[in-house]
């Protein structure tokens, strides 16, 4: 006898073996039952989760001898070559291979004829969506208004790609996606009835990598017992299935957390070198950022991450040591890497620059924690005295959890005195990792990426008298957009904010002399790009002439773009569009 494959094997022959669509099955069983029969159905619903078993279910339980009845004989002629397909009744057609509007017209002029045998004529329309819009339009008016002995049952998996006309006349059941623990229930009654031996944690691996499928899950199993035989060990059926450990999932958020690059740039190789997909590694990090965030928020979560005690323990510890502002940043960068390692040429090195830009993250800390730690070298109740009494007023206050003003951990240092007035500047310091231009770099690597990759470039950068000097290569595509005015003046007000006093950014070439360095410090910043006025038009004969470029309007124009420069929003659009303010004028 041919082998049958676990997924037809196993596939549910009642309503009462039917598993994660119990509001589906209690209305048909209800209806049946009732006599409350509609003319049209449509099953919606992701691949492998019964819409096609359930049409069968459907046709067996409305032509059995006994029927129509919630509980199908399952002995007579039409319970027996239903799920066989090969009832003279019941037909099954494939939309995709009959989607023109000649072969739906071919369909719709059998129904003028009685069942041969059965009580239903049942039309069973798989991959509904792929129907033609004139196939659509066809069917339309047979079925509003059917012959009473005929039922269509449409099943699809992107009802948003069927016209409305068609749902408004038909009952619609969505079907949802099966939970991971009724997965791993099945696949354990399975892998017992085919006396396999097989831990949890494998059934685990394969009910998670179906994604809400059964049938995907089923067919992942067959493919472990193919592989691995009556006895399967967990290493065996990981590298059968192809998928990446939970072990080097873990590994590589760990060397996060330790901001250890070299440990992921080894890691990836390692993966590379095993043949794994960089794209496939993406997803499992993608998924694993989302569970260390929730066990984070929520530690007793292990429901709704449908884990095990032992991964609840693994996921919780790692998770400590994160923030869970961290790990929101995480999430949102490992997300928006996810487009680009699925179609990039090279997705190995997007990876590996992703990691790199992960270990070099920042570690956010809330405005409550850094208020609440004293200043070095004063002691708690010291630091309370010093503290400014609050301002006149009435207090502020805040609805639901308290809003957060997140700062680098780096830059929680105490920012050094100014110095008094005439005292000598200090010298030059070279940036080590606590340096201003470090902490500098990861604000931006948050608040502004594009920036951060520019200032990549930047070769030993240094603080001198008052200024931050940014030596950039001649031969760097970065260094004309970093000495734009609008771009040094936002370096510069990031700058001044982390050092907590006056600082200049300058950006020079590097390998600049130290006196040319020194006199682009001390030189006066460049004054931001002033609008064009009218004076650049030419002027028609017998029409007034232009006001004076230093009066009052030339003075409001600069006040105007200075204020500009200085919004967030303006410079991100500047940024992004490479642009420059040429004209602005008050509005209203």
């Amino acid at each position: 006898m041919a082998y049958r494959v676990l997924a037809v094997k196993y596939r549910p022959a009642t309503f009462e073996q039917v598993i994660g669509q119990q509001a589906a099955v209690t209305t048909l069983q209800n209806a049946l039952r009732d006599r409350r029969i509609a003319h049209g159905y449509i099953f919606a619903g992701v691949r492998g989760v019964g819409k096609t078993t359930m049409a069968r279910l459907f046709a067996k339980a409305l032509n059995c001898v006994n029927g129509p009845t919630p509980a199908p004989c399952g002995q007579c002629p039409s319970c027996l070559e239903i799920p066989e397909g090969r009832s003279m009744d019941v037909f099954e057609i494939d939309g995709a291979s009959n989607s023109k509007v000649d072969e739906m017209r071919d369909l719709l002029e059998t129904t003028r004829y009685a069942p041969a045998r059965d009580r239903y004529k049942i039309f069973i329309i798989d991959e509904f969506h792929q129907i033609s819009r004139h196939a659509f339009n066809a069917l339309l008016k047979t079925l509003e208004e059917p012959p009473p002995y005929v039922v269509f049952i449409m099943a699809t998996t992107e009802l948003d790609k069927v016209p409305e006309t068609i749902p408004s006349r038909c009952q619609v059941f969505e079907f949802r996606r099966l939970a991971l623990p009724a997965i791993a229930s099945q696949l354990r009654r399975i892998a017992d009835q085919e006396a396999v031996k097989v831990s949890d944690r494998t059934l685990a691996l394969a009910a998670r990598a179906a994604g809400g499928s059964m049938r995907d899950a089923v067919t992942a199993l067959d493919q472990v017992i193919a592989a691995c035989g009556d006895t399967v060990a967990d290493d065996a059926a990981r590298q059968a299935l192809g998928v990446i450990s939970e072990e080097e999932v873990e590994a590589f958020f760990a060397a996060v957390a330790e901001r250890d690059a070299p440990a992921l740039l080894r890691l990836i190789a390692r993966l590379s070198d095993a043949g794994q997909d960089p794209a496939a590694f993406g997803a499992e990090l993608h998924d694993q950022a989302r569970r260390l965030l929730i066990a984070r928020t929520l530690p007793d979560a292990g429901d709704l991450l449908e884990a095990g005690s032992e991964a609840m323990e693994r996921t919780t510890a790692l998770a400590a040591r994160f923030g869970e502002d961290d790990l929101l940043r995480l999430v949102t960068m490992i997300e928006g890497a996810q487009p680009s390692l699925r179609y990039a040429a090279q997705p190995r090195y997007l990876l590996e620059s992703l990691a790199v830009r992960l270990a070099r993250l920042a570690h956010l800390v809330s405005l409550d924690e850094l208020l609440a730690r004293p200043a070095a070298g004063v002691s708690s109740a010291e630091a309370a005295a010093q503290a400014p009494a609050p301002a006149a007023g009435p207090a502020p206050t805040a609805t639901g959890d308290k809003k957060k003003i997140l700062t680098p951990a780096a830059a929680l240092e105490p920012a050094p005195a100014p110095a008094a007035e005439g005292s000598p500047l200090p010298a030059a310091a070279p940036v080590g990792t606590s340096s201003l231009f470090e902490r500098m770099l990861a604000r931006l690597e948050t608040e502004k990426p594009s920036l951060a990759t520019m200032l990549a470039d930047v070769a030993g950068a240094e603080e001198r008298e008052g200024a931050l000097i940014l030596p950039v290569p001649v031969s760097s595509s970065a260094r004309t957009r970093l000495a734009r005015a609008d771009t040094t003046e936002a370096l510069t007000g990031i700058a001044t904010a982390l050092a907590g006093r006056p600082v200049r950014v300058k950006v020079v070439v590097a390998g600049t002399a130290p006196a040319v360095a020194a006199r682009a410090a001390s030189a006066p910043a460049s004054p931001a790009p002033q609008p064009r006025t009218a004076q650049a038009a030419p002027v028609r004969p017998g029409a007034p002439a232009p006001p004076p470029a230093g009066g009052e309007a030339a003075a409001k124009r600069r006040v105007l773009t200075e204020r500009a420069l200085a919004d967030p929003g303006v410079r991100q659009v500047m940024e992004i569009f490479n642009a420059r303010v040429v004209d602005i004028e008050e509005k209203g």
